[in-house]
């Protein structure tokens, strides 16, 4: 199992970079990140390297999260092999 952070952002310019400065000061490396904006805020989940430091940096810099665990799966680089995945998870 992993760790996923989902951090509220404005949806203004400059707040992505902010996160990440904020991240990349604590030397937390992202393992994966997808982000969407709604509503007039920005919704950003990545997995870290190393949760602690990514807590302890998020905490430090007032950004809002939230944590859950998640399941990580790496599939082959080719066309249909999450249709694969996905059979064998069902």
């Amino acid at each position: 199992m992993a760790t996923e952070f989902t951090v509220i952002l404005p949806d203004t310019p400059g707040s992505l970079a902010r996160l990440g400065r904020a991240l990349g000061d604590a030397r937390v490396n992202i393992e994966a990140i997808m982000g969407i904006a709604r509503e007039g805020e920005g919704f950003v989940r990545f997995v870290p390297g190393n949760v602690a430091r990514a807590r302890q940096a998020l905490e430090a810099t007032g950004f809002r999260h939230t944590t859950r665990e998640i399941l990580v799966v790496t599939v082959l680089d080719e066309p249909g092999a999450l249709g694969e995945v996905a059979l064998v998870m069902a």
